[in-house]
C-alpha cells in the first residue's frame, strides 16, 4: 500500500481507532482495580481483629485491621531461614505506629508483646523505634497472615533485618510500654 492508502485508511477509521486505544486504556484500569480487590478481600474476613498498645499509665488505644490498612503501609520482599526462602510482606512500621501515640516513650526502655495464648516477649524500644525495622505485617505473599499460616494469627512482628524464621513475634495481641 501506498502512503496515500495508508492516510486514507486511517482518516476513515481514526475513531475507531482512537475509541479502541481508549477502550484498551479503561480496560488496564479495571484490570488494575479488580487485582486490588482480590488481594484485599481475603482481609475483609479479620478487619475487625484488633491490636492493643498501651503504656505504664494504662493508657491505651486500640487498632483494628482496618485502621491499620488505612496508615502507611510498606510491602517489602524479606528473606527468611538464612536466604531460602523469600516472601512479600505487608505492614505498618512499628514505629509509625508509636509514633502516633502520644505515649512517653523516651523513659520505657523495652515493650512487652503478648500473643493470644499469653505469651510474653520483649523489644528493645531501641529497636522498635529504628525505621522501617519492625513491622506490624498482616498480609503475605498477597494472603491475610491467618490465610498464609494460621500460627501467625493476625499481626505478626517481624524484623526485617533478622533472617530467622523463629525471630517473628506471631499472633501478637497486645503491645505494652513497659
Amino acid at each position: 500500500m501506498s502512503k496515500n492508502n495508508w492516510s486514507k485508511t486511517f482518516k476513515k477509521n481514526k475513531y475507531r481507532i482512537y475509541l479502541g486505544l481508549i477502550g484498551l486504556f479503561v480496560l488496564f484500569i479495571l484490570l488494575i482495580f479488580i487485582k486490588n480487590g482480590i488481594s484485599n478481600h481475603s482481609l475483609k474476613n479479620y478487619e475487625n481483629d484488633i491490636l492493643i498498645v498501651k503504656d505504664n499509665n494504662d493508657n491505651q488505644k486500640s487498632f483494628s485491621l482496618k485502621e491499620l490498612r488505612s496508615y502507611k503501609n510498606i510491602d517489602q520482599k524479606i528473606s527468611l531461614n538464612n536466604n531460602r526462602e523469600e516472601v512479600n510482606v505487608t505492614g505498618v512500621p512499628l514505629e509509625q505506629l508509636l509514633g502516633d501515640l502520644s505515649y512517653n516513650l523516651e523513659e520505657s526502655p523495652e515493650i512487652l508483646v503478648e500473643d493470644s495464648n499469653g505469651k510474653t516477649e520483649t523489644l528493645p524500644m531501641s529497636v522498635a523505634l529504628e525505621v522501617n525495622r519492625i513491622l506490624v505485617v498482616y498480609k503475605i505473599n498477597g494472603k491475610a497472615n491467618k490465610d498464609y499460616d494460621k500460627t501467625l494469627g493476625s499481626f505478626t512482628l517481624i524484623d526485617t533485618t533478622d533472617k530467622s524464621k523463629d525471630s517473628r513475634i506471631k499472633d501478637a495481641k497486645v503491645l505494652s510500654i513497659q
